[in-house]
């Protein structure tokens, strides 16, 4: 078992997680937060959120006709 840290989105803390460690291939996992006491999903080996990761694209904003 392998231990990480990753930053809570809610509370701004750093936290610790732990994986077991027997994927090789990028994975994530769902890890209960004792800071905010949510569930997040991680990336164990770089200790960034899915969401961190996968954010979505700005949306550019529409001019006056309404295109973007």
């Amino acid at each position: 078992m392998r231990n990480f840290i990753f930053r809570c989105p809610i509370s701004g803390l750093s936290v610790q997680g732990s994986d077991t460690g027997t994927e090789s291939a990028p994975h994530y996992v769902a890890e209960s937060c004792l800071a905010c006491g949510g569930v997040h999903v991680v990336n164990p080996a770089t200790g960034k959120l899915l969401s961190e990761e996968h954010a979505p694209a700005q949306r550019r904003p529409r001019d006056s006709r309404g295109m973007a």
